[in-house]
């Protein structure tokens, strides 16, 4: 399974439109899981994946809810892309 199945295969999976920096965060998870060097058996990367996203979510979420607490908006560089985040944002609400 290569990363554009894993990837298609999340989405599937969870029915969503991914916004930019969840895709970003989805993109990274999806090659770390293809790239892990325990090889991971193609029936395990989707929850691998999956688990993967949620941890990366929880620790983006509080490191950013963190730097809200002085200063409306943030901007964080992930993956080369610049994202703004205020507490309206996606990654805020959940």
């Amino acid at each position: 399974m290569n990363k554009k199945e894993l990837k298609d295969a999340m989405v599937a999976r969870f029915q969503f439109n991914l916004n930019p920096f969840f895709n970003a965060v989805v993109d990274e998870c999806c090659e770390n899981v293809v790239n892990s060097v325990d090889a991971i058996p193609d029936d395990n990367k989707l929850s691998c994946a999956i688990i993967a996203f949620h941890t990366s979510l929880s620790a983006l979420k509080a490191t950013v809810s963190a730097a809200l607490e002085f200063a409306d908006t943030v901007t964080v560089n992930y993956r080369n892309q610049s994202f703004v985040f205020d507490k309206s944002h996606p990654l805020m609400l959940l």
